[in-house]
């Protein structure tokens, strides 16, 4: 048996399988890591990695993280992408491969079903109903769209509590930071658009270390396995073609308190990504947003408006220069991209500070709709200038128009176009609904 595998890998026809049978992958995907390196993914139920097939070279996954019975009872492979490779095929499909300049970028996030009780509160969705959690018709969906890139803009796991015996819409389903509720919460649903095209990963605050960090490090972190969880790992930036990206992990970042040792650590990162030089455009993708405006509620006639993130703000807040008149130097920075905040929202600001850009839609019980005008509400020393936000499950895509030129459209869970902006050197050009 073993001369006639080495056999079969020197011809590049692809493994003799042994005879416990053929290797079953449950998940793979292609992620883009640092620097843009990327890599194939896969998580399998057998012991070994299975074989892959480069170009006309076949060889074994490598072993990022064995089995760990009870929980993680499935082993995470994974193996680069070498420059220049034009197919790759794992068990008989297609991988797909990078884009050297994506042209068809897709975004969502917040995509897990909210099972939770704590604190007497309890916030159930009906899991197995496709109309309240619609994730894997959103998947579906977005993989008809044909992108070159996918972003999750982070929270993937959200069973954190057993589903209550008086609700039927989530019996049976697994909860906590294990295999089977990453597969039931993410895995099995995005499969379609995990099949679509190669991501890129976000950690939210549900992947931070009380929740589901060891998943998160395990499936998804894109850097070198470390059994230890880390609160805070470091920023990272990817170029993917005319877009410089700085991932940026603000899992543990406060929404409201601010100590100077993460304010300090945010703002070094930022600054560090502003002094790499390049011509292209720049983009932070990171889970909580800046900028964002969470809730809006009227008491006693009083508007009273929740805004996000109170440690991010405060990074920013050494980084803009003023240029006089009220406006900001934004340092070349077009566009913030973020989740978190469980609505699509726009926004542009009064002093010109980088586009707001909140995708919280991917199937995550969505937040109460915003007050219809925002225009003009205060948010981080400046305020509102134009706003759009819808309430309604969905995802979002970008394709390219030309140089700092993007098409952006909000999209349904079943794919209908509900929102079309232009989006030009960092500016909200128009938008039409």
């Amino acid at each position: 048996m073993k001369l006639a595998l080495l056999a079969s890998l020197a011809l590049g026809l692809g493994p003799i399988q042994e005879p416990n049978g053929v290797q079953t992958t449950l998940s793979s995907w292609v992620e883009i890591g640092p620097g843009g390196i990327p890599l194939v993914r896969a998580i399998t139920n057998k012991t070994s990695c299975p074989f892959i097939q480069i170009d006309q070279a076949t060889q074994p996954m490598k072993v990022r993280v064995a089995e760990s019975a009870p929980n993680f009872p499935v082993t995470v492979c994974e193996i680069d992408i070498p420059e220049g490779t034009l197919k790759i095929t794992l068990e008989n499909k297609n991988i797909p491969l990078p884009h050297p300049n994506p042209q068809r970028i897709l975004v969502l996030g917040d995509t897990g079903c909210r099972i939770k009780s704590s604190g007497g509160k309890t916030l159930i969705q009906n899991c197995n109903d496709t109309a309240e959690w619609p994730l894997q018709q959103i998947a579906s969906a977005a993989a008809q769209w044909k992108p070159d890139l996918v972003i999750h803009v982070g929270d993937y796991n959200y069973r954190e509590s057993p589903c209550p015996s008086d609700h039927p819409g989530c019996k049976g389903s697994p909860y906590g930071d294990l295999w089977d509720t990453w597969n039931e919460d993410f895995f099995n649903p995005a499969a379609p658009l995990l099949n679509a095209a190669p991501w890129i990963m976000v950690r939210g605050n549900h992947e931070d270390c009380t929740r589901a960090g060891n998943g998160w490090f395990r499936f998804l972190e894109p850097r070198p396995y470390t059994p230890d969880c880390k609160d805070l790992t470091d920023s990272y930036w990817i170029p993917i073609g005319n877009t410089d990206i700085l991932v940026l992990d603000s899992a543990p970042a406060d929404d409201n308190q601010v100590t100077e040792a993460a304010r300090s650590i945010y703002s070094k990162q930022i600054s560090d990504f502003l002094n790499i030089p390049t011509k292209n455009e720049r983009w932070v993708i990171t889970h909580r947003p800046s900028w964002g405006i969470s809730s809006t509620k009227l008491h006693h006639n009083e508007l009273k408006v929740t805004t996000a993130n109170a440690t991010l703000q405060a990074a920013w807040n050494g980084i803009f220069a003023p240029t006089g008149n009220g406006i900001l130097s934004n340092s070349g920075i077009q566009l913030l991209l973020s989740g978190h905040v469980h609505l699509f929202e726009l926004l542009s600001f009064a002093d010109f500070r980088p586009l707001q850009l909140i995708v919280g839609t991917g199937g995550t019980q969505l937040d109460d709709k915003l007050v219809d005008q925002l225009e003009g509400i205060p948010v981080a020393g400046t305020t509102v200038s134009t706003s759009h936000h819808l309430n309604q499950f969905g995802f979002m895509t970008l394709e390219r128009l030309g140089a700092a030129e993007w098409l952006a459209q909000q999209h349904s869970s079943t794919g209908e176009i509900k929102l079309t902006c232009r989006l030009r050197n960092g500016n909200l050009d128009s938008c039409f609904k």
